[in-house]
């Protein structure tokens, strides 16, 4: 490697080659003196031909290459960071961007963690704040809730009354990525949350003001997975879904916006969001 001073590799693993002093090609393979180093899968393949065509025969090679009919022929031309179409980067914030977690707040309330899991699944559940999310006024949704769950009214005020203390915080491996790919993409945000409590999470997160847009449920009297906050989303900043990767840690919005054209990326546990990104070329 310390002799080696160009080379390719899959774009996943590109930074870390070049921590080596390689100057990296953007070739499907790379010759220098002894050592042929490839892209990455389909690329091994060609660089394999190449190197039996150098240690037998160029027609020998040809023939191996018709004898495993080798001759790719993709339906979308997206085979490199050059050619790839995505022009907007669209995300969730909460899962995503921000730890935000229920069971935050009321592990420090209940004793029994199974009447906690109880409260959250059937009186605060998600379905209910999902309804504040769309823009119902908390105060109304936390009355109407305290009436039919009498038991719970103090449990219940603490929802929206506390709220920020379910915030864990934000996800600083996945915030920091937002000014590279401010470098050659559009950032926005697309998040359910209510309008009441949104501003405040504006101010406690500085990284908000990264996104040259933030759409915001509780403001639009929409929420995911409708097809209408996408539509905003893109009417609003003039985008286009085949041109935008959409991330999310819910399937049902993802599902929702792969249906509208979006590029997707579920946001599921233990993925790390950079290699993610690397993946699919946008680094």
């Amino acid at each position: 490697m310390a002799s080696l001073t160009i080379a390719i590799t899959h774009r996943a693993r590109k930074e870390q080659l070049a921590k080596y002093g390689v100057m990296i090609q953007n070739e499907r393979y790379v010759r220098e003196g002894k050592v042929i180093t490839s892209a990455g899968v389909s690329a091994g393949i060609d660089m394999s031909l190449y190197l039996v065509s150098l240690l037998v025969s160029e027609n020998f090679a040809r023939a191996v290459q018709h004898g495993i009919e080798y001759d790719p022929k993709p339906p979308f031309d997206l085979g490199s960071t050059e050619k790839s179409h995505i022009k907007n980067i669209v995300f969730d914030l909460g899962g995503v961007l921000i730890d935000w977690n229920p069971g935050y707040l009321y592990d420090h309330v209940f004793s029994d963690k199974s009447e906690m899991e109880f409260f959250l699944e059937n009186v605060c559940a998600s379905g209910w704040n999902l309804k504040q999310d769309a823009g119902y006024p908390l105060s109304e949704a936390t009355k109407e809730l305290q009436l039919q769950y009498p038991r719970y009214q103090k449990e219940i005020a603490m929802y929206y009354g506390e709220w920020t203390k379910m915030l864990g915080g934000e996800m600083y491996e996945n915030t920091r990525l937002l000014k590279l790919l401010k470098i050659k993409y559009r950032v926005f945000a697309l998040t359910n949350w209510s309008a009441e409590t949104f501003p405040v999470a504006f101010e406690r997160f500085p990284f908000l003001k990264e996104f040259e847009g933030i759409v915001v449920s509780g403001a639009e009297k929409v929420v995911k997975p409708d097809p209408k906050i996408y539509e905003i989303l893109l009417n609003r900043y003039q985008l286009k879904a085949e041109e935008s990767l959409f991330i999310d840690d819910n399937l049902n919005n993802l599902v929702a916006a792969e249906k509208m054209g979006f590029y997707t990326l579920h946001m599921k546990e233990g993925i790390c969001l950079s290699e993610e990104f690397k993946k699919l070329g946008l680094f």
